[in-house]
């Protein structure tokens, strides 16, 4: 009889449907694998164990797929949140790239004390307004790195000051 003409069987195992030579009793040899170690396990000392794996849920259970749908509905929480945080952070982000801007369009070694006094203004009012940032909270975040960078050319500026200060008195 032709395999194709035998009655589908389940595997003793998987439970699932296969077709194939009249004696065979699994569909796959890890299977038969599988099922031979629990038989071997029942002739150790303790309870028997059972033969067989459960029968697969044919669709998700009910508790399954309510998780899943708190999981998805949380995850799209995530999401609007970090929309949201990224559109409150777009000024911030702005300001500080004009800022970028500014400083290096107009310092130079040579630059007169009214532009260093200019210049460090404007990252005094970029720092007060970037502090504000709404990602800050999160220590991962470039808006972290970006306000420490503010922090640096504050620093600098102000050492160029004092330094641009002390060689005007002494000349």
């Amino acid at each position: 009889m032709h395999a194709s003409l035998l009655p589908a069987r389940t595997c003793l195992w998987c439970h699932t449907p296969f077709e194939g030579r009249a004696d065979k009793k699994f569909c796959k040899s890890a299977c038969k694998a599988s099922y031979s170690r629990t038989m071997l396990a029942a002739d150790a000392p303790g309870p028997a164990p059972v033969a067989t794996r459960p029968l697969p849920a044919s669709r998700p259970q009910p508790a399954t797929l309510v998780d899943w749908q708190a999981r998805c509905e949380q995850a799209e929480q995530i999401l609007h949140a970090q929309e949201q945080v990224a559109q409150a952070a777009l000024p911030f982000d702005q300001e500080y790239d004009r800022l970028e801007q500014v400083v290096m369009q107009y310092y130079s070694p040579d630059c007169s004390i009214s532009v260093l006094s200019y210049l460090l203004l404007q990252v005094e009012k970029g720092l007060a307004q970037y502090t504000q940032h709404p990602a800050l909270s999160n220590p991962q975040h470039a808006a972290r790195y970006r306000l420490n960078s503010l922090y640096m050319v504050q620093r600098f500026l102000q050492t160029e000051h004092r330094h641009l200060l002390n060689r005007e008195k002494h000349v």
